[in-house]
């Protein structure tokens, strides 16, 4: 994070693919992301997969968010579908 963070931008986007239960991602993960967002000092808007099988509980089941200083701004929960939008 130290690295991305010497770059001196003003915004990342966080692409990851996270398979955790998403109710364990909703209720506690993503708190863990907003805490390593904050050390980048910028917006960060983090999105994760979303797998097409929808039997499982333990795959990426989507989800967005805006972390602004380890801070949860705005976001779209870990099995819902959706548009998050951010305004510059």
């Amino acid at each position: 994070m130290k690295k991305i963070a010497s770059l001196g931008m003003e915004i990342v986007l966080w692409s990851v693919y996270t398979d955790f239960n998403y109710n364990k991602r909703n209720n506690f993960e993503k708190y863990d992301y907003a805490m390593q967002a904050k050390l980048l000092n910028v917006l960060v808007a983090y999105v994760n997969s979303f797998c097409l099988d929808s039997g499982e509980d333990d795959i990426a089941k989507g989800g967005a968010a805006l972390f602004i200083n380890g801070n949860i701004i705005e976001e779209i929960p870990s099995s819902k579908e959706g548009f998050l939008t951010i305004k510059l």
